[in-house]
């Protein structure tokens, strides 16, 4: 078993100790087909678990960005039907004027009497359309769900049952979480300074 290995050379076993981990190849079996230690692979092992959470984190990042973003869009959608539902709209009628010639006795079809009509313009005050305002509402309460704000949920995980890639990744969100928690706080009293 080699003692020291090159950058390359650990760049190429990491490779094939992922390959073979995620192929549910246990440490001593990928030490022996590598001819490396099991200290080795553990510790390689745990580099990259450590980069594949990392990855995760800003794959969530990444994906919580456009998803704010679809959701924004979709909020100032809702904002602009809910102001054109409150418009005053304008109501065209026609009253017709006089009535048609009623046929003398024995006159099967009477000659027609020119109809008239008068146009009638109205404009109608409106409330606005309710839709638009639960359309906003959902908005507001997905967004709060995405970024955490809400009151957080009590979750029981029992760690026995999870694997170590499992755990790393439970105990990342929660530092994600409390990270982003204590961001908010900050924000929000930063922003109490910049007003006093």
């Amino acid at each position: 078993m080699s003692q020291s290995r090159s950058k390359s050379e650990i760049e190429r076993d990491r490779r094939k100790i992922a390959k073979l981990y995620l192929e549910g190849k246990i440490q001593g079996g990928i030490a022996e087909e590598l001819s490396i230690s099991q200290a080795t692979v553990s510790r390689d092992l745990t580099f990259l678990q450590k980069e594949w959470a990392e990855a995760r984190i800003n794959d969530i990042d990444e994906r919580k960005r456009i998803e704010l973003a679809k959701i924004d869009n979709l909020e100032l959608e809702y904002w602009d039907g809910w102001n054109r539902s409150k418009q005053a709209s304008k109501v065209e009628t026609q009253k017709m004027l006089g009535s048609a010639k009623k046929p003398k006795q024995g006159e099967t079809n009477p000659e027609p009497t020119p109809e008239k009509f008068e146009k009638i313009n109205k404009t109608e005050s409106q409330i606005g359309d309710p839709r638009f305002l639960t359309g906003i509402q959902d908005c507001i309460r997905q967004r709060r769900e995405l970024l955490g704000l809400d009151a957080s949920k009590k979750v029981e995980v029992k760690i026995d049952d999870l694997t170590d890639e499992e755990r790393i990744n439970k105990v990342l969100e929660l530092l994600n979480s409390a990270r982003e928690r204590a961001d908010g706080q900050t924000n929000k009293r930063n922003q109490g300074k910049k007003t006093r």
